[in-house]
C-alpha cells in the first residue's frame, strides 16, 4: 500500500511539473488550434472558398539505375540496404557519375 501512495505521489508531481513547464507552449498550441477551426469553418460556411491542403504530398524518389540498384540488392540486410541507398543517392546528388559509384563498389575498375 505504502509503494502504491508513493508511486501516485510521484505520478502527480510529475505530471503537474511538466504542465508547469509546458503551460506556455500548451496554451499557444490551443490558440493555433482556435485559428485554425476558425478558419476551416469559414472556408466551409463560404460559397466557392475551399480550404488549401497543409500538408504537401511527397514525391517518391526516382528509381536508382539498373546498376546501382544491383549493388544495393547485394545487401541482405534491409537496413544496410537504405544505409547504401542513401550513400548512392548522396553521390548522385553531389554529380558523381554512374562509373565513379561502382568503382566505390569495386565494380568497375
Amino acid at each position: 500500500m505504502e509503494l502504491a501512495a508513493t508511486l501516485l505521489a510521484g505520478l502527480l508531481i510529475g505530471a503537474l511539473a511538466t504542465w508547469l513547464l509546458m503551460r506556455e507552449d500548451l496554451t499557444y498550441l490551443r490558440d493555433e488550434l482556435r485559428v485554425a477551426h476558425a478558419q476551416i469553418a469559414h472556408a466551409v460556411m463560404s460559397e466557392g472558398a475551399q480550404v488549401p491542403p497543409r500538408i504537401e504530398e511527397i514525391e517518391p524518389p526516382k528509381p536508382l539505375p539498373q546498376e546501382l540498384q544491383a549493388c544495393v540488392d547485394e545487401w541482405e540486410d534491409p537496413e544496410s540496404r537504405a544505409v547504401e541507398e542513401a550513400k548512392i543517392r548522396n553521390w548522385l546528388a553531389q554529380d558523381w557519375g554512374i562509373k565513379a559509384i561502382l568503382r566505390q563498389y569495386g565494380a568497375v575498375k
